[in-house]
């Protein structure tokens, strides 16, 4: 069995050449998922705080839009916990898993969207 690699991929740099070259092995530790631990050309994105800000209602069509994927993730989040239980009911409420999927996706935008367009554009900036 081969030993794992001991170099690692420096994000900061180039990688070294023969970090590329073809290994005899493409299925045990030295393939290349472990080796780069991700594609090099493929950072990762970096989330900043600002990225968590509450939309500003300035354009009411972009917070529409805005509020309308917070609801349809909330409702997708919702899936699984309402499938469990629906599973452990033995099937008896696939009715109410998706309507209260429809509920939760409905009212969380709702309030994403009031909440958002009731606050002032200088209520807004001092927020932030």
């Amino acid at each position: 069995m081969p030993e794992p690699p001991t170099r690692r991929l420096d994000w900061g740099g180039n990688p070294e050449p023969d970090l590329f070259e073809r290994r005899d092995d493409s299925k045990g530790w030295d393939r290349a998922s472990i080796r780069f631990r991700s594609h090099p050309l493929h950072p990762f994105p970096r989330v900043t705080q600002a990225d968590f800000i509450v939309p500003s209602a300035a354009d009411r069509m972009r917070l529409l839009g805005d509020a309308a994927v917070f609801g349809a993730c909330l409702a997708l989040l919702s899936f699984f916990p309402l499938w469990v239980v629906d599973v452990l009911a033995n099937g008896r409420l696939v009715n109410w898993v998706w309507g209260t999927m429809l509920v939760v996706g409905l009212v969380g935008a709702v309030f994403l969207y009031v909440y958002a367009s009731s606050k002032s554009d200088a209520e807004y900036l001092e927020s932030l």
